[in-house]
């Protein structure tokens, strides 16, 4: 017949704090069974944790709006698309030396330290000391002829022990917290590799515009030089008047003043790139082309819920949202009883000669519970879930902002497609009206008003295409960094950054 087994039962609402229970059926077995249950208290945390990933705002099924629906992820590598060597070379060595991904991994490492701090207390302590000490009694009665002081010197070697049994989880809930952070902060580094990639591409892009204004303004003045030395000839055969060749001058003069803004904008952006990749300004040279590029094929945006399920932003506010439920879980264990352990061994003798010859040891034990704190546990416990709440509220935030970038992104790419066709059709109805009206002015039709207008305006267009193509590319950019894509390989070699 088998022995009867304790019944172990938990209780999360106990009187007197009390959340575990051991029924020992046989008292002879009572002591052999305290270890068991001291196991079997160990752990049990009366707080119920709450599901991290579960959202708090709606998400919907689809976008309501132009773009491919699918549930791949994106690719974390996205500016390859663009097809650009010098580029994709840059990127790398930014994820390699920008500053603020360093001292990110900085923050990454105080985290783990901070983890590995909360876990030691799942082990014992064992401490190792030796004392000497030496001190002199000075008698005031005593024999003649004796000395009547006397000097003691004793020695002690010892070890001590120290445990503190994790009754109600508070321990563990404590590791489980700082091992959230260590997530958190991970994916803090991801979510920042995915901005700074997206602001480098995008300064990167700036500086190719404008080059390739620089190089559209000076097609635009060498037309218009060639179209004044044309003036000049017809003014000194008694074709022309002297307004026209004033207004020719005025539009040349009006292109040129352009130029020094071109030039500041792209060494701003030049330098800009210089300090996302760790260095100073002027100390990188760029090979960056002089012609705005099409955008690459639009990308799966996939759903919704995907695109929420690879924002490393979004992973971030989750796992913020379970250290502070686990931080829940400690300030409630803090209402319940602690059981901690003391053992130690030593050596003691007044001789050193004879230290090994007597032994000291000692067991105890102590369980400590809160009566009263005048209500500080209990308020501890409340800050906790209202941080809890906070966190919750957002992630809320969060996804509802990654949902509206990835929308706007879309809404505003096909809206931009649009702008940039009617911007071309513009375009070249503009230079059929500058061919005609060129047409007439040479027959004598009509005065050179319509030909200073019509280039205008030609030339002012040319350069709102290029402008229109650049805002197409830059909202690609923001849908690549609004969809986000698995940035799990962003770890800095030596570290091992990736999340648990």
């Amino acid at each position: 017949m088998s022995a009867p087994r304790p019944d172990f039962s938990c209780n999360p609402g106990g009187v007197g704090g009390v959340c575990c229970a051991v029924n020992i059926p046989h008292p002879r077995r009572r002591r052999r069974l305290l270890a068991l249950a001291a196991v079997a208290l160990a752990g049990c945390n009366p707080h119920v944790r709450r599901d991290a990933t579960e959202a708090p705002v709606v998400v919907p099924a689809a976008f309501a709006a132009e773009g491919e629906a699918a549930a791949a992820p994106a690719a974390p590598r996205w500016w390859t698309a663009f097809g650009d060597a010098a580029l994709d070379a840059n990127l790398e060595r930014l994820l390699a030396a920008n500053l603020d991904l360093r001292q990110g991994w900085a923050r990454v490492r105080q985290a783990r330290v901070r983890a590995t701090q909360a876990g030691s207390a799942r082990w014992p302590t064992l401490d190792a000391s030796l004392d000497v000490s030496r001190s002199k009694q000075i008698s005031s009665f005593s024999l003649p002829g004796r000395d009547p002081s006397t000097e003691i010197t004793s020695w002690r070697a010892s070890l001590a022990a120290s445990y503190e049994v994790d009754l109600f989880g508070r321990i563990e809930a404590q590791a489980e917290a700082a091992e959230a952070d260590v997530d958190a902060a991970v994916l803090d580094q991801r979510a920042l590799g995915m901005s700074l990639a997206a602001s480098l591409v995008e300064a990167w892009y700036g500086v190719v515009e404008q080059r390739a204004l620089r190089r559209l303004l000076d097609d635009q003045v060498a037309l218009n030089q060639r179209q004044l030395e044309l003036l000049q000839f017809r003014f000194a055969q008694g074709l022309a008047g002297s307004v026209d060749l004033l207004q020719q001058e005025d539009q040349i003069q009006r292109l040129e003043s352009q130029i020094p803004l071109v030039e500041a904008r792209q060494v701003v952006l030049e330098n800009q790139i210089a300090v996302l990749l760790g260095e100073a300004p002027g100390a990188v040279t760029l090979a960056a082309p002089d012609v705005i590029p099409d955008p690459p094929p639009l990308p799966a945006t996939g759903l919704p819920a995907a695109v929420l399920g690879q924002r490393p932003d979004v992973q971030a506010a989750q796992a913020r949202i379970r250290a502070a439920d686990a931080r829940v879980g400690v300030a409630v264990a803090q209402r319940y009883p602690a059981l901690r352990l003391q053992a130690s061994v030593g050596l003691q003798a007044f001789d050193l000669e004879k230290l090994l010859d007597d032994w000291v040891w000692s067991i105890a034990g102590s369980l400590v519970a809160p009566l009263f704190d005048g209500g500080r546990r209990e308020a501890e416990v409340e800050v906790a879930r209202a941080e809890v709440e906070a966190r919750v509220l957002a992630l809320g935030k969060v996804m509802l902002t990654a949902l509206r970038e990835v929308q706007d992104a879309l809404v505003q790419e096909a809206r931009q497609r649009a702008h940039l066709a009617t911007l071309e059709g513009r375009l070249a109805l503009l230079r059929q009206l500058l061919q005609d009206a060129q047409a007439r002015y040479l027959e004598g039709v009509t005065d050179y008003l319509p030909v200073i207008s019509a280039l205008g305006a030609v030339q002012q267009v040319e350069q709102a295409v290029l402008a229109a193509r650049r805002q197409l590319l830059s909202l690609r950019i923001q849908l690549h960094r609004a969809l986000g894509g698995d940035w799990s390989d962003l770890v800095r070699p030596g570290d091992g950054g990736k999340a648990s």
